[in-house]
């Protein structure tokens, strides 16, 4: 999957995952990151590289196997997405994330993976 996706693909990104072969992994997935999106954890107001304004959307998921954590953020950034999924062995990366934010809003009532 591409790092950066404008908006006005994801939506045909999400048909494309449908008429494939591993159709229900595939839409397991995009509803990973639409639920992230729509409902995280965590909301970072972040500045770009060109010191635009960007929001990181932050979940932290349970693998129903293993029991290990996973985290997902979904960024925008102008009209792309940025999809980024890390292990929580990697928390330090996401603490980074959290220190060089401009404002990060905890959202107290969100729901869990989609099934």
């Amino acid at each position: 999957m591409p790092d950066t996706i404008a908006k006005e693909n994801l939506e045909n990104l999400f048909k494309h995952f449908e008429n494939k072969q591993d159709k229900n992994a595939r839409v397991y997935y995009s509803k990973l990151f639409s639920d992230t999106k729509k409902k995280p954890h965590l909301i970072l107001e972040t500045k770009g590289k060109q010191g635009q304004n960007r929001k990181e959307y932050v979940k932290v998921y349970q693998h129903k196997a293993t029991h290990d954590l996973y985290y997902i953020v979904v960024t925008e950034n102008n009209d792309k997405i940025n999809i980024t999924a890390h292990p929580i062995t990697e928390i330090k990366e996401l603490i980074r994330h959290i220190r060089n934010s401009e404002r990060a809003s905890v959202i107290k009532d969100s729901n869990q993976a989609p099934t």
